[in-house]
């Protein structure tokens, strides 16, 4: 019975005894235990953040590849030539190259060209074999677009060329205006169809000096005035296509001229990246009289496409 009582009144003191017996502080956290939670919180955060992006745009199924980003530029290079033998023999060579990087923003165009070709002359009785001048002419273009929308953009354009049988020594350009996009139709990699027209003020000083058949200087000419491009292509596949480019340009200050230059050409595909090609080209000029020439040249040319 005493037992009892003794137990009793032990089991209601010892909450008492134990509340009231001092509690230590728990001891500070030390500066590689701070870091560490805060790298523990950043990595469940990140954990968080990658599960929502997952829920936003899940990843791509197992074993699929990323599609390729586009490749925004085209590399063209073609070359013909013509040989004549018999009763005439002259020969003739022709080359161009052209690279376009087409972007959502930008369009920039480059091309450069050159040709050339002799007519030979049997020697006679009274004169000695000789050569003439057919083909003399080189130069190079570039523009560049600003997009402001997919159909309408504004550029700058320049460049330089020299055609001495039509007693051009040197000729530069300089070019501000506005192009539109007509039509523009893409089939995977393939430019199905495509137009755009260019309307520009471009500035154009020439240097003359007559080459053929006697050598003499001529007067330089400046053109000020309003120029109108168009540039189609049409394809059936990458290889095999028909394209057109044409300009015309009056001049506005001084004498009257006008110019219109064509370039026609139909490309067969023969290889993967081949095509063997026609091409037809006119250059008008009105004032070509001024230096004793004619104002209409054509020129029908074969030969080869290589397109990258």
């Amino acid at each position: 019975m005493v037992f009892s009582m003794v137990v009793a009144v032990l089991m209601a003191q010892t909450p008492d005894a134990v509340a009231a017996a001092p509690v230590d502080p728990p001891a500070p956290k030390t500066v590689e235990q701070r870091n560490l939670e805060a790298i523990e919180k950043v990595a469940a955060a990140a954990d968080k953040l990658a599960a929502a992006a997952e829920r936003i745009s899940p990843p791509p199924p197992a074993g699929s590849a990323a599609a390729p980003s586009p490749d925004l530029w085209n590399f063209t290079v073609g070359a013909g030539a013509n040989w004549v033998s018999g009763n005439v023999a002259s020969v003739t060579f022709a080359g161009s190259a052209a690279a376009i990087r087409k972007g959502e923003k930008t369009i920039f165009t480059a091309k450069v060209f050159g040709g050339y070709g002799e007519k030979y002359n049997d020697a006679t009785d009274t004169t000695p074999a000789s050569s003439d001048v057919l083909l003399y002419n080189a130069g190079g273009t570039a523009q560049f677009d600003y997009r402001f929308t997919k159909y309408v953009s504004a550029f700058v354009g320049a460049g330089a060329d020299m055609d001495h049988v039509k007693s051009v020594e040197f000729r530069a350009y300089g070019d501000l205006g506005v192009g539109a996009v007509w039509l523009d139709e893409k089939v995977g990699e393939l430019q199905k169809l495509y137009l755009k027209t260019d309307l520009s003020l471009r500035v154009q000083p020439e240097q003359r000096f007559q080459y053929y058949p006697t050598m003499q200087n001529e007067d330089d000419v400046i053109m000020i005035g309003p120029r109108l491009a168009a540039n189609f292509r049409y394809s059936l596949t990458a290889g095999t296509f028909f394209t057109e480019d044409i300009e015309f340009m009056p001049n506005v200050i001084g004498a009257p001229r006008f110019l219109v230059n064509s370039a026609t050409k139909l490309g067969v595909k023969i290889a993967a990246n081949i095509s063997v090609t026609a091409g037809f080209g006119l250059k008008f000029d009105s004032g070509a009289d001024v230096v004793h020439k004619k104002s209409t040249d054509t020129q029908l040319q074969l030969g080869l496409e290589a397109n990258f």
